[in-house]
């Protein structure tokens, strides 16, 4: 994803969240957060490790 994006060109300054979450449909649910901050004015690198459900996510933001 890159700035130049419409949906992200009009995204308003400010802290957000990364969500990523799995569930299954017998059960077994894992949400993961991690937080940045946008518009990106130095790079950020951010991890949340799934026990579960989900493996380790990485979060990876340059300007």
């Amino acid at each position: 994803f890159n700035d130049k994006q419409p949906a992200l060109k009009a995204l308003a300054p400010g802290n957000y969240t990364l969500v990523v979450e799995a569930v299954r449909e017998v059960g077994g649910r894992e949400l993961l957060k991690i937080p940045f901050t946008w518009p990106v004015t130095a790079v950020q690198n951010g991890k949340a490790q799934g026990a579960t459900e989900l493996g380790l996510v990485t979060l990876s933001a340059k300007p």
